[in-house]
């Protein structure tokens, strides 16, 4: 009877081991898809809002070699329903009236390098002719990006600092590949 109670008592106790084993086996299973699945909520959601996604506006040189300030794209996901309001701070008390962007934004993928007509200017400006102007630029994310752009004249050519750019407040660093007029 004793090798009866023993099989018994080691049957329970590799039993209870066993329980025990299954039950951490699935908490780890059951965190790990429910951390994938947050993963995956997240990529959708950037993916239908833009997530963190961004725009600004560089300067370059149109075609007819005037200057022109361009939008450009940051982030992993496509910046949608991109709205511009232009405000030139020596003349304007409030923005302008919005213009229509694009409907989405991607690094690399069509609008990159669009430039509505508000922002081209003279191929050379009139000796000491110097803007400030004050980019408003919102986004279906909620997202809303304020830069600063003054352009002057040094010499008969333009000269542009653009890179005091916020979003949603805080203070942005450009891409390092941005470059201003005279760098150009």
């Amino acid at each position: 009877m004793s090798a009866v109670n023993w099989i018994l008592n080691t049957l329970a106790t590799w039993s209870s081991f066993l329980l025990l084993a299954v039950a951490t086996l699935s908490a780890v299973v059951a965190f790990a898809a429910q951390r994938k699945q947050a993963i995956q909520e997240q990529d959708i959601k950037g993916w239908l809002t833009g997530g963190d996604s961004w725009t600004y506006y560089e300067p370059n040189w149109t075609k007819e070699r005037k200057l022109a300030f361009f939008v450009r794209h940051v982030g992993q996901y496509p910046a949608y329903d991109v709205v511009l309001r232009v405000q030139d701070e020596e003349t304007e008390r409030t923005p302008g009236d919005p213009i229509y962007i694009a409907p989405a934004i991607l690094k690399d993928r069509g609008f990159d390098w669009a430039e509505p007509s508000a922002l081209i200017f003279s191929e050379k400006p009139t000796r000491g002719e110097a803007r400030r102007l004050k980019l408003e630029i919102s986004m279906r994310s909620g997202t809303v990006v304020v830069q600063r752009i003054q352009f002057y004249d040094s010499d008969g050519r333009w000269h542009t600092r653009s890179k005091d750019i916020t979003k949603n407040g805080s203070a942005m660093t450009v891409p390092r590949d941005f470059r201003e007029i005279q760098e150009r």
